[in-house]
């Protein structure tokens, strides 16, 4: 992926993987010469607890921020409900460069969040030339991590002190994991005490500052007296004080801020988003809840155009091939007129095995904007139990098929749609 700008509350995502204690592989993926705007993240990388695989040479380079909460940042924490357990199985994120990374960052939150597994580190973390100033406000120079290991090429902007030298010393869960790995005995309590206490600080001293910003905004000032005391039971020990923290925050920040629009006058969620020009090919995806997606939320403008998939193995996958332009986190969304034009969007030479519970193909495009120009070239998807499903699903989409697909398409509809007069007031 590269030359591409990203505004309001698009950032460059590699996740969600390991969910539903399923393998993840992904390696060798390349961002650089992005402009990312306005965003709740940057460049993210995302996990669930008790997946297995490895996440290795992924390199952002040449990009610049503007305005973005949690500029770099890897999540392994990952969990969409309340009830997420902690588990000791984990995807390996390994080999991890960030290059050039300049611009600013929104202080509410410290720019560099590398929230690693407990028993799976992260390792062969290089940074150089990364410069983040403050949009508005003082500089933090608080960046969080957690088991996190790697180098400084060269001095970083805020200084990152937090990132551990050398190799992890723990390293036999992660041999599930990478195969290649080396087993070293496991080291005495004693020798981690230290490192465990600061990096437990630093956490609650995260999380702190995180919840205060966002009760500060919503309960005013006297939120921030109330969380005071409670962060004192914290560092007292009172672990029933931050497990209730976590129920009342729910889903995870980013998606907070991403379910905002939803409760905002209408014409406040109007945001103009412009994604084009996105190549993806000489994938695997293996055991997975979705294949290749492209979500939208009711209610926006802009558009998607220019968008490649190419080369990809499916492998055991749910919604392999999914537009979803009625994105919801919640139940009280409501149909707006408004939506993201989606257009010019090309899936070549997919083939593999999908998982029976759902069609392998999924348009579900807005009433009032439809999906124009898609084409398929080359999809062979076949059940990787059972029979075959020859229904997919499509919504208002409007394409063509290049070569007979696997299963047929024939709810794809040809030409252009007889609406076409707003096509104008979408593109970016």
């Amino acid at each position: 992926m590269s030359h591409e700008v990203l505004n309001f509350a698009f950032y460059t995502n590699i996740g969600s993987l390991g969910v539903h204690n399923s393998q993840a592989c992904v390696s060798n993926i390349t961002v650089r010469n992005a402009v990312i705007r306005e965003s709740d993240n940057g460049v993210r990388i995302k996990t669930w607890q008790g997946g297995t695989g490895c996440v290795s040479g992924i390199l952002f380079e040449n990009i610049q921020m503007e305005n973005v909460l949690n500029c770099l940042l890897v999540d392994q924490y990952y969990c969409l409900s309340k009830g997420c357990l902690n588990q000791t199985s984990a995807v390996l994120v390994t080999d991890l460069t960030y290059r050039n990374i300049k611009g600013t960052y929104d202080v509410r939150t410290p720019p560099i969040h590398f929230a690693c597994s407990d028993t799976v580190a992260c390792r062969n973390i290089t940074l150089s030339e990364v410069e983040l100033y403050p949009h508005e406000g003082e500089l933090m120079d608080d960046p969080f991590c957690w088991n996190a290991y790697g180098i400084q090429e060269t001095a970083t902007i805020p200084p990152i002190d937090c990132l551990q030298e050398g190799e992890p010393q723990v390293a036999a869960e992660e041999t599930k994991n990478m195969p290649s790995l080396q087993t070293s005995l496991p080291p005495e309590l004693a020798n981690n005490v230290i490192r465990l206490y600061r990096e437990c600080l630093r956490r609650v001293k995260y999380v702190g500052h995180r919840i205060v910003s966002m009760g500060g905004r919503r309960f005013g000032t006297n939120f921030h007296l109330r969380f005071r005391i409670l962060e004192a039971l914290l560092f007292l020990g009172f672990m029933s004080a931050m497990t209730v923290l976590f129920v009342v925050c729910g889903l995870t920040i980013s998606d907070l801020f991403a379910a905002i629009p939803a409760f905002l006058p209408t014409g406040w969620a109007l945001l103009l988003a412009c994604v084009s020009n996105i190549t993806v090919r000489n994938a695997v995806i293996r055991e997975s809840d979705n294949g290749v997606r492209i979500k939208t939320w009711q209610g926006g403008t802009g558009c998607v155009s220019g968008i490649l998939f190419e080369n990809i193995q499916m492998e055991n996958v749910l919604n392999c091939l999914l537009v979803d332009q009625y994105y919801c986190l919640s139940k009280g969304c409501l149909n707006q007129t408004s939506a993201v034009l989606v257009t010019d969007l090309t899936y070549r030479n997919i083939k593999g095995t999908y998982d029976v519970r759902t069609p392998p193909i999924h348009f579900a495009c807005s009433d009032t904007v439809a999906c124009r120009n898609i084409t398929l070239s080359e999809v062979e998807l076949y059940p990787h139990e059972g029979e075959l499903m020859d229904d997919p699903f499509c919504w208002n989409a409007y394409g063509i098929q290049e070569t007979a697909t696997i299963p047929p398409i024939d709810c794809l509809q040809e030409g252009e749609p007889q609406v076409a007069a707003e096509v104008s007031e979408y593109t970016c």
